[in-house]
Protein backbone atom coordinates (compact mmCIF):
# COMPACT_ATOMS: atom_id res chain seq x y z
CA UNK A 1 0.00 0.00 0.00
CA UNK A 2 0.94 3.58 -0.68
CA UNK A 3 2.00 5.00 2.82
CA UNK A 4 -0.33 8.28 2.41
CA UNK A 5 -0.76 8.49 6.07
CA UNK A 6 2.08 10.08 5.97
CA UNK A 7 0.94 13.12 3.41
CA UNK A 8 0.42 16.60 5.42
CA UNK A 9 2.23 15.26 8.50
CA UNK A 10 5.39 16.35 10.44
CA UNK A 11 8.20 13.16 9.53
CA UNK A 12 11.63 12.55 11.88
CA UNK A 13 13.87 11.47 8.85
CA UNK A 14 17.44 10.38 9.75
CA UNK A 15 20.26 10.88 7.11
CA UNK A 16 22.35 7.97 5.90
CA UNK A 17 23.14 9.52 2.56
CA UNK A 18 23.71 13.34 3.09
CA UNK A 19 23.88 15.80 0.52
CA UNK A 20 27.20 15.70 -1.40
CA UNK A 21 28.06 11.97 0.41
CA UNK A 22 28.88 9.17 -2.44
CA UNK A 23 26.51 6.29 -2.95
CA UNK A 24 29.13 3.31 -1.79
CA UNK A 25 27.80 0.96 -4.41
CA UNK A 26 27.16 2.80 -7.53
CA UNK A 27 29.74 5.53 -7.41
CA UNK A 28 27.87 9.01 -7.99
CA UNK A 29 27.04 12.07 -5.55
CA UNK A 30 24.05 12.53 -3.69
CA UNK A 31 22.41 15.88 -4.66
CA UNK A 32 19.89 16.16 -2.15
CA UNK A 33 19.91 14.82 1.72
CA UNK A 34 18.69 10.97 1.83
CA UNK A 35 17.62 9.52 4.36
CA UNK A 36 14.94 7.15 6.39
CA UNK A 37 11.76 6.98 8.95
CA UNK A 38 13.19 5.10 11.97
CA UNK A 39 11.00 2.68 13.60
CA UNK A 40 8.76 1.89 9.75
CA UNK A 41 8.63 -0.49 7.47
CA UNK A 42 8.17 0.08 3.75
CA UNK A 43 7.41 -2.65 0.70
CA UNK A 44 10.80 -3.92 0.37
CA UNK A 45 10.63 -5.10 4.42
CA UNK A 46 13.04 -1.85 5.41
CA UNK A 47 12.36 1.62 6.81
CA UNK A 48 10.64 3.81 4.93
CA UNK A 49 13.02 5.89 2.54
CA UNK A 50 12.64 10.04 2.50
CA UNK A 51 14.26 12.57 0.24
CA UNK A 52 14.81 15.53 2.34
CA UNK A 53 14.61 18.53 -0.14
CA UNK A 54 14.95 22.56 0.08
CA UNK A 55 17.73 22.50 2.69
CA UNK A 56 20.92 23.14 0.73
CA UNK A 57 23.74 21.91 3.61
CA UNK A 58 24.26 18.16 4.83
CA UNK A 59 22.24 17.02 7.26
CA UNK A 60 22.43 14.09 9.66
CA UNK A 61 18.62 14.38 11.13
CA UNK A 62 15.94 16.56 10.41
CA UNK A 63 12.36 16.73 10.70
CA UNK A 64 9.79 18.46 8.36
CA UNK A 65 6.48 18.12 6.48
CA UNK A 66 5.93 15.07 4.20
CA UNK A 67 4.45 17.14 0.87
CA UNK A 68 4.04 14.51 -1.62
CA UNK A 69 5.37 10.46 -1.99
CA UNK A 70 7.58 9.51 -5.23
CA UNK A 71 5.62 5.86 -6.05
CA UNK A 72 7.08 3.61 -7.60
CA UNK A 73 4.78 1.55 -9.80
CA UNK A 74 7.68 -1.15 -10.82
CA UNK A 75 9.31 -1.74 -7.00
CA UNK A 76 8.21 -1.90 -3.92
CA UNK A 77 10.08 1.05 -1.98
CA UNK A 78 8.28 4.12 -2.50
CA UNK A 79 9.86 7.53 -0.92
CA UNK A 80 8.22 10.44 1.15
CA UNK A 81 9.42 13.69 -0.03
CA UNK A 82 10.22 16.00 2.96
CA UNK A 83 10.52 19.95 2.96
CA UNK A 84 10.71 22.63 5.81
CA UNK A 85 7.75 24.05 7.04
CA UNK A 86 6.32 26.43 4.58
CA UNK A 87 7.92 24.99 1.59
CA UNK A 88 5.91 24.09 -1.52
CA UNK A 89 7.73 22.19 -4.50
CA UNK A 90 5.68 20.86 -7.67
CA UNK A 91 5.45 17.75 -9.25
CA UNK A 92 8.16 18.93 -12.08
CA UNK A 93 10.22 20.75 -8.98
CA UNK A 94 10.22 16.98 -7.50
CA UNK A 95 11.17 15.21 -10.08
CA UNK A 96 14.03 17.32 -11.50
CA UNK A 97 15.63 17.26 -8.05
CA UNK A 98 15.20 13.02 -7.64
CA UNK A 99 15.63 12.20 -10.98
CA UNK A 100 19.49 11.23 -10.48
CA UNK A 101 17.72 8.08 -9.07
CA UNK A 102 13.86 8.12 -9.82
CA UNK A 103 14.60 8.05 -13.62
CA UNK A 104 15.92 4.41 -12.88
CA UNK A 105 12.08 3.54 -12.55
CA UNK A 106 8.21 4.05 -13.33
CA UNK A 107 7.20 6.18 -10.91
CA UNK A 108 4.65 8.90 -10.14
CA UNK A 109 3.99 11.88 -7.38
CA UNK A 110 1.20 11.14 -5.03
CA UNK A 111 -0.45 14.05 -2.67
CA UNK A 112 -3.75 12.53 -1.78
CA UNK A 113 -3.79 11.14 1.44
CA UNK A 114 -7.05 8.96 -0.25
CA UNK A 115 -5.06 6.88 -3.54
CA UNK A 116 -4.57 3.48 -2.76
CA UNK A 117 -3.52 3.00 -6.12
CA UNK A 118 -2.07 4.43 -9.47
CA UNK A 119 -1.95 3.69 -12.74
CA UNK A 120 -0.66 5.16 -16.25
CA UNK A 121 -2.08 4.47 -19.21
CA UNK A 122 -1.02 5.62 -23.23
CA UNK A 123 -4.85 6.24 -24.78
CA UNK A 124 -6.30 7.00 -28.22
CA UNK A 125 -9.17 9.63 -29.43
CA UNK A 126 -10.33 8.68 -32.75
CA UNK A 127 -13.01 10.22 -33.52
CA UNK A 128 -15.49 10.29 -36.50
CA UNK A 129 -17.82 13.48 -37.28
CA UNK A 130 -19.82 12.67 -34.08
CA UNK A 131 -19.10 9.57 -32.74
CA UNK A 132 -16.21 8.06 -31.06
CA UNK A 133 -14.79 4.52 -31.14
CA UNK A 134 -14.62 2.65 -27.77
CA UNK A 135 -14.23 -0.29 -25.80
CA UNK A 136 -16.22 -1.59 -23.39
CA UNK A 137 -14.09 -2.64 -20.72
CA UNK A 138 -13.83 -6.19 -19.66
CA UNK A 139 -11.81 -5.76 -16.32
CA UNK A 140 -10.24 -3.46 -13.96
CA UNK A 141 -12.29 -0.91 -11.88
CA UNK A 142 -14.17 0.57 -15.24
CA UNK A 143 -15.45 -3.16 -15.76
CA UNK A 144 -18.91 -2.21 -18.22
CA UNK A 145 -17.98 0.97 -19.22
CA UNK A 146 -17.01 2.69 -22.57
CA UNK A 147 -13.24 3.32 -22.44
CA UNK A 148 -10.63 4.97 -24.87
CA UNK A 149 -9.10 2.23 -26.04
CA UNK A 150 -5.29 1.87 -24.90
CA UNK A 151 -2.91 0.45 -21.95
CA UNK A 152 0.33 0.29 -19.99
CA UNK A 153 3.67 0.74 -22.11
CA UNK A 154 5.86 -2.86 -22.47
CA UNK A 155 8.87 -2.20 -21.33
CA UNK A 156 11.47 0.02 -23.77
CA UNK A 157 8.27 0.86 -25.62
CA UNK A 158 7.86 4.65 -26.40
CA UNK A 159 4.11 5.89 -25.97
CA UNK A 160 3.51 6.01 -30.12
CA UNK A 161 4.87 2.62 -29.59
CA UNK A 162 2.60 1.31 -26.38
CA UNK A 163 -0.58 3.26 -28.62
CA UNK A 164 -0.34 1.80 -31.67
CA UNK A 165 -0.11 -1.70 -29.91
CA UNK A 166 -3.10 -1.17 -28.00
CA UNK A 167 -5.32 0.31 -30.90
CA UNK A 168 -4.36 -3.00 -32.48
CA UNK A 169 -5.23 -5.32 -30.06
CA UNK A 170 -8.15 -3.88 -28.29
CA UNK A 171 -9.91 -2.99 -31.77
CA UNK A 172 -7.94 -4.82 -34.37
CA UNK A 173 -7.41 -1.58 -36.61
CA UNK A 174 -4.22 -0.01 -37.77
CA UNK A 175 -3.17 3.72 -36.45
CA UNK A 176 -2.10 5.40 -39.65
CA UNK A 177 -1.81 9.01 -37.94
CA UNK A 178 -1.38 10.34 -34.26
CA UNK A 179 -0.95 13.54 -32.14
CA UNK A 180 -0.38 14.02 -28.52
CA UNK A 181 -3.00 15.91 -27.03
CA UNK A 182 -2.14 15.98 -23.53
CA UNK A 183 -1.23 14.39 -20.26
CA UNK A 184 -3.74 14.07 -17.13
CA UNK A 185 -3.90 12.99 -13.85
CA UNK A 186 -7.31 12.36 -12.71
CA UNK A 187 -8.88 10.75 -9.49
CA UNK A 188 -11.42 7.34 -9.40
CA UNK A 189 -13.14 7.11 -6.52
CA UNK A 190 -14.77 3.78 -7.37
CA UNK A 191 -11.86 1.99 -6.87
CA UNK A 192 -12.62 -1.60 -5.43
CA UNK A 193 -9.13 -2.50 -3.19
CA UNK A 194 -8.58 -6.35 -3.16
CA UNK A 195 -10.20 -6.26 0.33
CA UNK A 196 -13.55 -5.07 -0.82
CA UNK A 197 -13.25 -1.33 0.29
CA UNK A 198 -13.62 1.54 -2.08
CA UNK A 199 -10.62 3.34 -2.45
CA UNK A 200 -9.24 6.41 -4.35
CA UNK A 201 -7.10 5.65 -7.96
CA UNK A 202 -4.72 7.92 -9.17
CA UNK A 203 -4.93 7.58 -12.82
CA UNK A 204 -2.52 9.37 -15.27
CA UNK A 205 -3.00 9.44 -18.90
CA UNK A 206 -1.37 10.46 -22.01
CA UNK A 207 -4.33 11.40 -24.59
CA UNK A 208 -3.57 11.12 -28.62
CA UNK A 209 -5.84 11.85 -31.44
CA UNK A 210 -5.22 9.02 -33.97
CA UNK A 211 -6.68 8.10 -37.21
CA UNK A 212 -7.11 4.54 -38.28
CA UNK A 213 -7.65 2.32 -41.20
CA UNK A 214 -9.80 -1.33 -40.93
CA UNK A 215 -13.08 -2.18 -39.04
CA UNK A 216 -13.36 -2.22 -35.51
CA UNK A 217 -13.51 -5.50 -34.22
CA UNK A 218 -16.88 -6.12 -32.18
CA UNK A 219 -15.34 -8.64 -30.25
CA UNK A 220 -13.31 -8.60 -27.71
CA UNK A 221 -9.32 -9.28 -27.08
CA UNK A 222 -9.73 -11.71 -24.38
CA UNK A 223 -7.99 -9.47 -21.85
CA UNK A 224 -9.11 -5.95 -21.89
CA UNK A 225 -11.30 -5.01 -24.04
CA UNK A 226 -15.14 -6.63 -24.67
CA UNK A 227 -15.38 -5.32 -27.83
CA UNK A 228 -14.82 -1.64 -30.35
CA UNK A 229 -17.47 0.31 -31.19
CA UNK A 230 -18.45 3.31 -32.91
CA UNK A 231 -20.15 5.58 -29.87
CA UNK A 232 -22.66 8.38 -30.45
CA UNK A 233 -21.10 11.21 -28.31
CA UNK A 234 -23.84 12.59 -27.16
CA UNK A 235 -24.90 9.31 -25.27
CA UNK A 236 -21.91 9.41 -22.81
CA UNK A 237 -21.96 10.34 -19.25
CA UNK A 238 -20.02 9.26 -16.56
CA UNK A 239 -22.08 6.49 -15.21
CA UNK A 240 -21.58 5.01 -18.80
CA UNK A 241 -18.06 6.09 -19.97
CA UNK A 242 -14.58 6.20 -18.04
CA UNK A 243 -13.31 9.68 -17.52
CA UNK A 244 -10.74 9.31 -20.53
CA UNK A 245 -13.67 8.62 -22.50
CA UNK A 246 -15.43 11.50 -21.77
CA UNK A 247 -12.55 13.66 -22.31
CA UNK A 248 -11.42 12.35 -25.66
CA UNK A 249 -15.46 12.69 -26.68
CA UNK A 250 -14.76 16.48 -25.78
CA UNK A 251 -17.34 16.83 -22.97
CA UNK A 252 -16.20 19.42 -19.71
CA UNK A 253 -15.27 16.69 -17.17
CA UNK A 254 -14.66 18.48 -13.64
CA UNK A 255 -12.51 17.70 -10.82
CA UNK A 256 -14.18 16.65 -7.40
CA UNK A 257 -13.50 17.01 -4.05
CA UNK A 258 -14.35 15.23 -0.98
CA UNK A 259 -15.91 16.63 2.01
CA UNK A 260 -11.86 17.23 3.09
CA UNK A 261 -11.30 19.45 -0.24
CA UNK A 262 -9.44 16.30 -1.64
CA UNK A 263 -10.14 15.50 -5.41
CA UNK A 264 -11.19 12.00 -5.60
CA UNK A 265 -13.56 11.98 -8.64
CA UNK A 266 -14.62 13.72 -11.62
CA UNK A 267 -18.04 14.41 -13.23
CA UNK A 268 -19.51 15.94 -16.48
CA UNK A 269 -20.23 19.85 -15.62
CA UNK A 270 -23.76 20.51 -15.26
CA UNK A 271 -24.08 16.63 -14.38
CA UNK A 272 -26.13 15.46 -11.02
CA UNK A 273 -23.39 14.21 -8.58
CA UNK A 274 -23.59 12.15 -5.39
CA UNK A 275 -23.79 14.70 -2.19
CA UNK A 276 -20.41 13.85 -0.96
CA UNK A 277 -18.41 15.20 -4.38
CA UNK A 278 -18.57 18.88 -4.77
CA UNK A 279 -16.88 20.61 -7.21
CA UNK A 280 -13.65 22.88 -7.36
CA UNK A 281 -13.50 26.37 -8.43
CA UNK A 282 -10.38 28.51 -8.72
CA UNK A 283 -10.60 32.43 -8.86
CA UNK A 284 -8.03 35.10 -8.99
CA UNK A 285 -8.18 38.70 -7.82
CA UNK A 286 -6.17 41.11 -9.36
CA UNK A 287 -4.46 44.16 -7.73
CA UNK A 288 -2.68 46.64 -9.81
CA UNK A 289 0.80 48.45 -8.05
CA UNK A 290 -1.62 51.06 -6.96
CA UNK A 291 -3.02 48.23 -4.90
CA UNK A 292 -6.27 49.03 -6.59
CA UNK A 293 -8.40 45.61 -6.76
CA UNK A 294 -10.12 45.00 -10.37
CA UNK A 295 -13.43 42.97 -9.76
CA UNK A 296 -15.73 41.81 -12.71
CA UNK A 297 -19.49 41.58 -13.44
CA UNK A 298 -20.83 38.84 -13.86
CA UNK A 299 -22.29 38.65 -17.33
CA UNK A 300 -26.21 39.10 -17.55
CA UNK A 301 -26.43 36.19 -19.59
CA UNK A 302 -24.73 33.90 -16.88
CA UNK A 303 -26.96 31.64 -14.68
CA UNK A 304 -25.08 32.17 -11.54
CA UNK A 305 -24.57 35.29 -10.40
CA UNK A 306 -25.70 37.44 -12.87
CA UNK A 307 -24.68 41.32 -12.91
CA UNK A 308 -22.81 40.73 -9.67
CA UNK A 309 -19.25 41.86 -8.43
CA UNK A 310 -16.95 38.62 -8.66
CA UNK A 311 -13.55 37.65 -8.66
CA UNK A 312 -11.44 39.37 -11.58
CA UNK A 313 -11.73 35.39 -13.23
CA UNK A 314 -12.53 32.01 -12.05
CA UNK A 315 -14.10 28.94 -12.81
CA UNK A 316 -14.46 24.94 -12.35
CA UNK A 317 -11.08 23.18 -11.97
CA UNK A 318 -10.86 20.89 -14.67
CA UNK A 319 -10.33 16.98 -14.58
CA UNK A 320 -6.52 16.68 -14.31
CA UNK A 321 -5.77 20.29 -13.05
CA UNK A 322 -4.90 21.84 -9.98
CA UNK A 323 -6.23 24.98 -8.12
CA UNK A 324 -3.16 26.86 -9.24
CA UNK A 325 -3.38 25.41 -13.14
CA UNK A 326 -7.05 26.31 -13.42
CA UNK A 327 -6.68 29.93 -11.60
CA UNK A 328 -4.05 30.62 -14.57
CA UNK A 329 -6.15 28.99 -16.98
CA UNK A 330 -8.88 30.98 -16.26
CA UNK A 331 -7.35 34.28 -15.86
CA UNK A 332 -5.80 33.80 -19.31
CA UNK A 333 -9.54 32.97 -20.75
CA UNK A 334 -11.17 35.84 -19.31
CA UNK A 335 -8.56 38.65 -19.04
CA UNK A 336 -5.88 37.13 -21.43
CA UNK A 337 -3.51 38.17 -18.59
CA UNK A 338 -0.81 35.64 -18.59
CA UNK A 339 2.79 35.19 -17.69
CA UNK A 340 2.36 36.10 -13.93
CA UNK A 341 3.10 34.76 -10.40
CA UNK A 342 -0.05 33.67 -8.23
CA UNK A 343 0.10 34.14 -4.41
CA UNK A 344 -2.65 32.18 -2.25
CA UNK A 345 -4.86 34.28 -0.29
CA UNK A 346 -7.27 31.72 0.95
CA UNK A 347 -10.01 29.47 0.55
CA UNK A 348 -13.81 29.57 1.16
CA UNK A 349 -17.09 26.98 -0.02
CA UNK A 350 -20.65 27.80 -0.60
CA UNK A 351 -23.45 25.97 0.48
CA UNK A 352 -26.54 24.76 -0.70
CA UNK A 353 -29.26 23.31 1.67
CA UNK A 354 -26.83 23.19 4.61
CA UNK A 355 -24.40 21.12 2.89
CA UNK A 356 -21.27 21.98 0.85
CA UNK A 357 -21.95 23.18 -2.57
CA UNK A 358 -17.91 23.54 -3.98
CA UNK A 359 -14.76 24.53 -2.54
CA UNK A 360 -13.63 28.09 -3.59
CA UNK A 361 -9.36 28.82 -3.78
CA UNK A 362 -9.25 32.34 -4.12
CA UNK A 363 -5.39 33.67 -5.47
CA UNK A 364 -3.85 37.14 -5.66
CA UNK A 365 -1.84 38.58 -8.96
CA UNK A 366 -0.36 41.75 -8.46
CA UNK A 367 0.01 43.05 -12.33
CA UNK A 368 -0.40 46.28 -14.31
CA UNK A 369 -0.97 44.30 -17.79
CA UNK A 370 -4.17 45.39 -19.71
CA UNK A 371 -7.59 43.61 -18.98
CA UNK A 372 -9.25 42.51 -22.05
CA UNK A 373 -12.36 40.77 -20.78
CA UNK A 374 -14.43 37.87 -22.49
CA UNK A 375 -17.89 38.51 -23.25
CA UNK A 376 -19.29 35.73 -22.92
CA UNK A 377 -17.91 35.79 -18.86
CA UNK A 378 -17.95 39.37 -18.09
CA UNK A 379 -20.26 42.36 -18.84
CA UNK A 380 -17.60 45.04 -16.93
CA UNK A 381 -14.12 44.75 -15.43
CA UNK A 382 -14.21 48.09 -12.55
CA UNK A 383 -10.91 48.93 -10.41
CA UNK A 384 -11.99 49.58 -6.78
CA UNK A 385 -9.56 51.35 -3.78
CA UNK A 386 -9.49 49.46 -0.86
CA UNK A 387 -12.01 51.66 0.80
CA UNK A 388 -14.59 51.89 -2.19
CA UNK A 389 -14.84 48.53 -2.22
CA UNK A 390 -15.47 48.41 1.83
CA UNK A 391 -17.93 51.03 0.89
CA UNK A 392 -19.53 49.11 -1.30
CA UNK A 393 -19.78 45.77 0.17
CA UNK A 394 -21.28 47.30 3.88
CA UNK A 395 -23.44 49.82 1.68
CA UNK A 396 -24.85 46.65 -1.46
CA UNK A 397 -23.87 43.03 -0.33
CA UNK A 398 -26.30 41.58 -2.74
CA UNK A 399 -24.35 43.23 -5.47
CA UNK A 400 -21.98 41.01 -4.30
CA UNK A 401 -20.82 36.92 -5.41
CA UNK A 402 -21.56 35.28 -2.18
CA UNK A 403 -18.14 33.88 -1.51
CA UNK A 404 -16.24 37.60 -1.99
CA UNK A 405 -17.19 39.17 1.11
CA UNK A 406 -15.36 36.11 3.32
CA UNK A 407 -12.00 36.70 1.01
CA UNK A 408 -11.66 40.52 0.31
CA UNK A 409 -12.37 40.89 4.37
CA UNK A 410 -9.22 40.14 5.16
CA UNK A 411 -7.40 41.33 1.98
CA UNK A 412 -8.76 45.03 1.87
Amino acid sequence: MIPTQYLNQSVFVRMDRSLGSRHPKYDFVYPVNYGFVPGTVSGDEEELDAYVLGVDKPLTEFTGRCIAIVHRMNDDDDKLVIVPEGVQLSDSEIEDLTAFQEKWFRHMIVRNPFVTRTHRGIYGAILRENKILLIRKARGPYTGLYDLPGGSPEAGETPEQTLIREIREETGCQVIQSDFLCEKTIFFSDFTVASGEKGCMQHTGLLFSAEIKGEPATTGDGLDSGGAEWVDVETLTSQNATPFALMGAGKEVIALANDSDYPVDVGVRGASRPDDRHPMIAAVLVFNEKGEILLSRVAKTKKTDAGKWSYTAGGHVDAGESYEEAALRELKEETRISGVSLSFIGKTQTKKEGKIGGFHHVFRVVTDKSVIPDPAEIDEVRKFTPAELRQEMQEHPDRFKNTLPDILKDNV
